[in-house]
C-alpha cells in the first residue's frame, strides 16, 4: 500500500505500508498544508484483480491550532482467483 499527497496538500510519513491480516494499512502521519482550503491523501494498493483503487481521502485545513483526526475508509477487495 503505498499513500500520496497531491502537491501542496502537505507531506506525509510512512507512505510505503503492509497490510495487517485484516487487509487495514496505516500510514505514518499526514500533515496538512499550512494554507486553509482542501488537502487531498490516496492510499494505492499494488496487485492484480484489485478493486476500489486508489481511495482519496480529503480534510479540509483550517485556521488555528494543531488537532490530530483519524479517518477509516473501505480497503481495497483482491480478487481471488480459482
Amino acid at each position: 500500500m503505498t499513500f500520496a499527497v497531491a502537491p501542496g496538500n502537505g507531506t506525509v510519513t510512512g507512505a510505503s505500508q503492509t497490510t495487517n491480516g485484516s487487509g487495514i494499512a496505516t500510514v505514518g502521519s499526514w500533515t496538512l498544508n499550512q494554507t486553509p482550503g482542501t488537502n487531498t491523501l490516496t492510499a494505492t494498493a499494488t496487485g492484480s484483480g484489485i478493486t476500489g483503487n486508489p481511495v482519496t481521502f480529503t480534510a479540509d485545513g483550517v485556521p488555528g491550532a494543531r488537532r490530530s483526526s483519524r479517518s477509516r475508509s473501505r480497503r481495497p477487495t483482491p480478487r481471488r482467483e480459482r
